[in-house]
């Protein structure tokens, strides 16, 4: 058991009274001594524990040795992380008195690479749908724009025969006309969204693609935050300039847009620039807006989810965004707490003369 490479704990009346090298390894532990007499909920996230004591009991009362019963479980290592473990539980006698094996495999890796398997194909399906889309919405859009341009040139003509109507007429086109634009800029959005990989990359500056953003972005922050950036030295990267300054304005104006109007001196957006602890060069967007509940964290990448107002939001700025980045070799990550603000971190894979 000792030798296992599966994890391997024995417990009695609920508490552990043997662990293997590989039940340390996983849970974060150096000796034994560490769990030993300790309940085995100890280790078991809280919402998990009630289904644990059921299975302990259950296999403890069980008439005969058996076969373990395999059941998905959170765990918490020492430091309070929380991983994913199968976990087994069967009868058995250990120094001649009934015990309870529980069998371990971590499995969080595992998980983590079906849900990134499960949103890459989501993603695929969607920028598939998304070119057709895109495709069929431009042709009729084209001569919507077109035919009001030919009514608003005509009115010019007939302005003196129209007299007093002529403001009305002019005041429902330029309506018009403003939807159609929403509507091609959506179609922009969908089409890179569907094509993230149309065009080449070249060597990048951060710090200019942030300071050039950040003027257009502005406007959205300077009534609702602070804007404060803090430069460090980062390394060049090889991206396409106009894909990170979609993403980074995309960034900006989400942060402003999670802070209310109208108390400018108590809130902020900020933008750090520096390298990671790997080398890679990071990009930080941070506000201290309403944050994103712990409950849609996860969904917050997927294509057409948004928490915005109906005609607000499209719900693929962040998807748009994550597959720019990953287009690039990078990572987007977000940290965030409610009513506390939220971070996006960028990471990007520096350019191969700043690695020599």
């Amino acid at each position: 058991m000792e030798g296992s490479p599966e994890g391997i704990a024995i417990t009695r009346e609920g508490n552990f009274v043997y662990t293997n090298r590989s039940v340390l390894r996983t849970l974060g532990y150096r000796d034994e001594d560490e769990l030993f007499w300790r309940p085995f909920t100890d280790v078991v996230h809280a919402n998990d524990r009630p289904t644990v004591d059921k299975l302990l009991n259950e296999a403890a009362d069980a008439h005969t040795e058996g076969r373990a019963r395999q059941h998905e479980l959170r765990l918490l290592r020492r430091t309070g992380q929380v991983i994913t473990a199968m976990a087994g539980f069967m009868k058995m006698d250990y120094d001649d008195q009934p015990a309870v094996v529980v069998f371990l495999r971590d499995i969080t890796e595992a998980r983590r690479l079906e849900k990134q398997l499960q949103f890459t194909d989501r993603m695929a399906s969607v920028g598939t749908l998304a070119a057709g889309v895109a495709h069929e919405i431009n042709n009729p859009l084209t001569y919507v724009l077109a035919n009001l341009d030919l009514i608003e040139e005509e009115l010019h003509n007939r302005a003196e025969a129209l007299g007093e109507g002529l403001g009305e007429l002019r005041g429902l086109i330029n309506e018009a006309r403003e939807g159609a634009f929403r509507v091609r800029s959506i179609v922009r959005e969908l089409r890179v969204f569907a094509r993230p990989d149309d065009q080449k990359v070249v060597a990048v500056n951060l710090q200019q693609i942030i300071e050039s953003v950040s003027k257009m972005a502005m406007n959205e922050i300077r009534h609702r935050a602070r804007f404060i950036t803090e430069f460090a030295d980062t390394p060049g990267v090889h991206a396409n300039p106009n894909h990170l300054s979609q993403v980074f304005l995309n960034l900006l104006v989400n942060a402003a847009h999670a802070i209310p109007m109208g108390d400018v001196d108590n809130n902020e957006v900020r933008v750090r620039l520096g390298t990671d602890a790997s080398g890679m060069a990071l990009v930080e967007v941070s506000d201290t807006g309403q944050g994103i509940g712990f409950d849609i964290l996860d969904r917050i990448f997927d294509p057409f989810f948004t928490t915005k107002d109906p005609g607000v939001g499209t719900g693929l700025g962040l998807s748009i965004c994550h597959s720019l980045i990953t287009a690039s070799g990078g990572k987007i990550l977000v940290d965030s707490i409610v009513d506390q603000g939220t971070t996006f971190r960028v990471l990007l894979p520096p350019s191969e003369t700043q690695k020599k």
